[in-house]
C-alpha cells in the first residue's frame, strides 16, 4: 500500500486519484492536507488532514506502506520525515510552488524588474522572503529535502534544477506526473478561429511576468492583433496591477479576460490565439502551455527547465526575447506531424499511466 499525502487543491484531487487508481488499483491512501475547512470538491476517496498529528495518526494504522508519496507539499510532511525507517522510499512530486514560492533561494529569481516594482517592492521580495527562510530553518525544511529518496516530475531537467540548489546528492529521479489528464485531444488542425490574437500569460499572478511582455509588444507592429489576458482567477492585487499597466502599454488591444466562463467559450476566445506568451521563471501553468502547443499555436517561453525539457522532446518552443514582430503576424499552419506524435508518445493517458506505474515500481529504499 502506498500512502499518498496530497495538497488540498480540488482542481487537482480527483485527476491524482484516478491516475493512480489506473496504475496501481487499490494499493493507495489518500490523504487531502488542508489548513482549515475542506474545499469544495474533494473526492470521497481522500482523507482530510490538517495537522501533523492527523497525518501521522493515518501513518500508524498500518505498517505495510511501500512507499510514502508527498504530492505539492514540504513543509507540511516534516513530520513524516522524523519518523518513517530509512528503508520506506519517500517520494516528492513536484508541483511548484511549495518550492519556488516559499523559498528564498527561488522566490528572489521569480520576477524581472518591472513586475517586482509592482508586485510589492522590497517588503514582499526581499522582507518576506526572509521571513520564509527563518521560517523553514524552524520547521525543518532542510529535514524534509534530505529525507527525501525521489524527486518525481516530468523533465530531468527540472530535477536537476532543483538538485542543483536544493537536494542531496543521493536523491534519484523518477520519471512522474502530477495528475491524469489526457491532452492529445487538444490536437486540431489549427485553431478554431483562425486564430491571429495574442494570449499572455495564463492567471492574475506576478509569475506571469505581464508588464515586460507589454512593453516589448507596444513596441512591435501588432498589425491589429489583440492582446487576450486571462485573469479570471489569481491574486486581486496583481489583477489590478496588470489591467493598469495593459491599458497603458496596450489600449484598445488588450482584451483582459475577468470573469469565468462557459469552457467553450473561453476556448473559443483562447482558440483565436496563434502566439502565446508566458514569461514565467519557474515552471507554472504546463497543461497551458501543452494545449497551446496542441493546437497549433506558436509558444514562447523563458529558458527554464521546462523550455529545455520541451525543446530536448522535439516540439517547437520559441524563447521569449526571439518575440519579433514578424512571428506575431503570421498565423501558424497546422500541427505538423511529428507534433502529434511527440503527444501521443509523451503525454497520453496511458503514457502517463505507464510512467506512473514505473514511478511507483521504482520506488525502492536508496
Amino acid at each position: 500500500m502506498f500512502l499518498h499525502v496530497v495538497r488540498g487543491d480540488p482542481k487537482f484531487l480527483p485527476a491524482v486519484h484516478d491516475l493512480y487508481e489506473k496504475a496501481r488499483p487499490e494499493e493507495n491512501h489518500f490523504l487531502c492536507y488542508v489548513k482549515g475547512p475542506a474545499p469544495d470538491g474533494v473526492p470521497s476517496g481522500f482523507k482530510i488532514v490538517r495537522n501533523d498529528s492527523d497525518i501521522l495518526a493515518e501513518y500508524r494504522k498500518r505498517e505495510d506502506w511501500r512507499g510514502v508519496i508527498c504530492s505539492g507539499l514540504l513543509d507540511e510532511v516534516v513530520c513524516l520525515a522524523k519518523v518513517i525507517p530509512p528503508s520506506l522510499p519517500l517520494a516528492w512530486i513536484v508541483w511548484g510552488m511549495e518550492i519556488y514560492n516559499k523559498s528564498f533561494e527561488y522566490h528572489k529569481d521569480l520576477f524581472l524588474p518591472d513586475t517586482k516594482r509592482l508586485s510589492g517592492g522590497f517588503l514582499k521580495n526581499y522582507l518576506r522572503p526572509l521571513i520564509w527562510f527563518a521560517r523553514d530553518l524552524r520547521r525543518g525544511r532542510r529535514t524534509i529535502l534530505e529525507r527525501i529518496d525521489f524527486c518525481v516530475c516530468p523533465f530531468r531537467e527540472e530535477f536537476e534544477f532543483i538538485k542543483s540548489r536544493s537536494l542531496s546528492d543521493r536523491i534519484q529521479y523518477l520519471k512522474g506526473w502530477v495528475c491524469a489528464r489526457d491532452i492529445t485531444h487538444y490536437l486540431s488542425p489549427r485553431p478554431s478561429k483562425g486564430g491571429v490574437d495574442i494570449q499572455v500569460g495564463n492567471s492574475a499572478t506576478f509569475e506571469n511576468n505581464h508588464t515586460e511582455i507589454f512593453q516589448m509588444l507596444s513596441e512591435m507592429d501588432l498589425d491589429g492583433r489583440n492582446i487576450i489576458v486571462p485573469l479570471s482567477y489569481g491574486d486581486p492585487q496583481c489583477r489590478e496591477s496588470v489591467l493598469a499597466s495593459g491599458r497603458k502599454f496596450l489600449g484598445d488591444r488588450f482584451h483582459p479576460l475577468l470573469d469565468f466562463m462557459p469552457i467553450d467559450e473561453y476556448n473559443s476566445i483562447i482558440d483565436s490565439c496563434s502566439t502565446v506568451v508566458f514569461n514565467h521563471n519557474r515552471q507554472q501553468g504546463m497543461g497551458n502551455i501543452l494545449s497551446a502547443v496542441a493546437r497549433g499555436a506558436q509558444v514562447h517561453l523563458r529558458e527554464t527547465p521546462i523550455y529545455h525539457g520541451l525543446r530536448r522532446i522535439g516540439l517547437d518552443i520559441r524563447k521569449v526575447s526571439d518575440l519579433k514582430s514578424n512571428d506575431v503576424n503570421q498565423v501558424k499552419e497546422s500541427p505538423r506531424l511529428n507534433t502529434r506524435s511527440i503527444f501521443e508518445a509523451e503525454f497520453s493517458l496511458s503514457k502517463r499511466i505507464e510512467d506512473t506505474e514505473a514511478m511507483l515500481a521504482g520506488l525502492r529504499p536508496s
